[in-house]
Order: structure tokens, then C-alpha cells, then sequence
């Protein structure tokens, strides 16, 4: 999302894809139970993909992509928008509610391998489209003339990135909640490691999240043992600081 966006704050909770996410997620939650099914994937996928369309139409176009600055602020108030109806629905339903408190945090509890196998249509999906936009990655970082110039398709490498996100997004939500952050901070510390090629910084960011997610998860079982703590909450509290000292030692690539 950084790459095709050309903007260093970009993610998918930035932009509306964690929140539409979610947001269909819940009504799935408050109509048919918690069960992580494939009808569940199916609602959080429609959820956000109606928030990335719904930010890519509000983000006004600057030439083959969205200007940069409107589509953050279109992702923040598509954001604010789901966040609003998924809360009136929770006072509607106390199922939906009870799961959201947990759920919401973020974390890797309860997750089996029967539901990562159900929901493995989608991740597939993303990787294959991901890898698709990671082809493109390293011309499209030229500019738009010299990328044509080479065969590439602008809007193609833009909108296979966001379908991409939208896939591997709504799999995640589905199984593990909204966890936001890794997104931001991972590939900016892949840039710190990896100079030069777009399609090694995207594999190296994927092992960076997974690995900065891990970690979030095993400290918040060791240091509160017996309760232990959610994986997205340890996340923002072990990985904001870090992001902030790693760009003071210019660490951290922009």
C-alpha cells in the first residue's frame, strides 16, 4: 500500500480496509454467531472491499492513481464511518458484543488450522495477487511515464496492490481481529534492510509483520502469565516506540 500510494503513512487500518473489514465481520458476529466459517471471510471481504472502493472514490484521482493526502483523510473518514455502525450495532446485540470485546483487541487465541484451511481460498488469492503487483513494483516506483515507458499498466499495478491488501486483510480480521500497526511499521523496517528492489522488500516485509506479530504475542503470555495479553494491544505498545526510535537513528526508510 506504500509503494502504489507513494505515501509512507499508508496501511490498511489507515485507509478503511481494516475498519470495513470488520465492520462486516460484526454483522456476520450479530446475525449467524462467532463461528469463523467461510460465510465469514465472505462478509469480511464485502466489508472491505466496499471500504477500499468507497475510499478509492472519495480519494480523487491525480492522474492513474488517488492523490496521496485525500485518500489518507477519505480513508479516515471511511474509517470513522464503519467504526460508528459497527458500535450501534453492538448495542443491538449482546452475542455480537461479548465476542467484539475480545475480538476487537486483536490477537491469535482460538485460532485453529481447520480455520486457517477455510479460510485458505482467500489467502491464496492475495498472495497470488500480491505477488502479481510485486512484478510491477520496481518500475512503478520510476514514475508513471518511465513505468509505461517499460509496458507497465499504472492503474493495473494500483489496483492489483489494493485487491491484494483487501484479500489477505479480510483473512486476517476474519481469524485474528483488526490488529493494526504491523502494517505501517513492517515495511518501513524492510526498507532499512532491503534497498533497491520492490519485490525483496515486499517478501521481506511479510516476514518482518509475521515475525513482529509473533513476538507481540509471546511477550504478552510471558509478561502477563496466567491472564496473558492480546497480540494487538502489545503490538502498538511494543512496536510504537520502537518505530519512534528507529527513525531517530534514521533507521527506518521514508
Amino acid at each position: 500500500m506504500q509503494t502504489v500510494t507513494r505515501n509512507p503513512l499508508a496501511d490498511p487500518g489507515l485507509l478503511g480496509i481494516n475498519a470495513g473489514a470488520a465492520f462486516g465481520v460484526v454483522i456476520f458476529i450479530a446475525v449467524a454467531g462467532d463461528a469463523i466459517t467461510l460465510a465469514r471471510s465472505a462478509a469480511a471481504l464485502a466489508g472491505a472491499t466496499s471500504g477500499a472502493l468507497a475510499v478509492l472514490a472519495l480519494g480523487a484521482f491525480a492522474g492513474s492513481r488517488p492523490h496521496p493526502i485525500r485518500l489518507l483523510l477519505a480513508g479516515a473518514a471511511v474509517s470513522a464511518f464503519f467504526l460508528a455502525i459497527v458500535r450501534g450495532f453492538l448495542l443491538l446485540s449482546q452475542q455480537a458484543l461479548d465476542t467484539y470485546r475480545f475480538w476487537v483487541m486483536g490477537g491469535l487465541d482460538g485460532i485453529s488450522l481447520a480455520a486457517i484451511g477455510t479460510l485458505s481460498p482467500l489467502f491464496a488469492a492475495g498472495l497470488v495477487l500480491a505477488a502479481g503487483a510485486g512484478l510491477m513494483l520496481n518500475a512503478y516506483v520510476l514514475g508513471e511515464d518511465l513505468a509505461r515507458s517499460l509496458g507497465v499498466d499504472i492503474r493495473l499495478a494500483y489496483l492489483l496492490g489494493l485487491a491484494a491488501a483487501v484479500c489477505l486483510c479480510s483473512a486476517v480480521v476474519t481469524l485474528a481481529g483488526p490488529i493494526g500497526f504491523v502494517g505501517l511499521i513492517a515495511p518501513h523496517l524492510a526498507m532499512g534492510l532491503v534497498a533497491g528492489d520492490e519485490r525483496i522488500r515486499l517478501l521481506v516485509s511479510a516476514l518482518l509483520g509475521a515475525t513482529i506479530l509473533l513476538a507481540a504475542d509471546i511477550a504478552g503470555r510471558l509478561l502477563f502469565a496466567g491472564t496473558g495479553m492480546q497480540a494487538g494491544v502489545m503490538v502498538a505498545v511494543i512496536g510504537a516506540p520502537a518505530l519512534v526510535l528507529a527513525i531517530r537513528r534514521g533507521r527506518v526508510g521514508v
